[in-house]
């Protein structure tokens, strides 16, 4: 009977670890600050303060597709790795819809 219990115990707590290292944090990207932003693997201290300054700058990411393309070095494999990681872009309020025949030229561009 002890033994019964012991193993049904261990695989609770097998199973308890197990879902509470599969759960992860949704960061933000129009919200957060830099330490938030360097705890997605993929982004240290250098990329984190460039999100940030081209967001003050241009105003929010609409999408992976907007943040691909603003940040240098960052293409849209590696902004969908980011999200699997729990970057998120939410509703973002306030910003108009592009314009249907806007070119993706007609963007404010980071500088490289």
């Amino acid at each position: 009977m002890i033994k019964k219990w012991l193993i049904i115990g261990c695989v609770s707590a097998f199973s308890a670890l197990t879902t509470i290292a599969t759960v992860q944090a949704e960061i933000a990207i129009n919200t957060a600050e830099e330490s938030a932003l360097q705890s997605i693997k993929g982004i240290g201290p250098t990329r984190a303060k460039l999100i940030i300054s081209e967001r003050n700058q241009n105003g929010p990411y609409r999408n992976a597709e907007d943040l691909a393309e603003r940040i240098r070095g960052l293409s849209q494999k590696s902004v969908a790795r980011l999200e699997a990681q729990g970057l998120i872009f939410g509703n973002v309020p306030n910003i108009p819809p592009l314009p249907k025949n806007a070119s993706k030229t007609s963007r404010p561009q980071n500088k490289r």
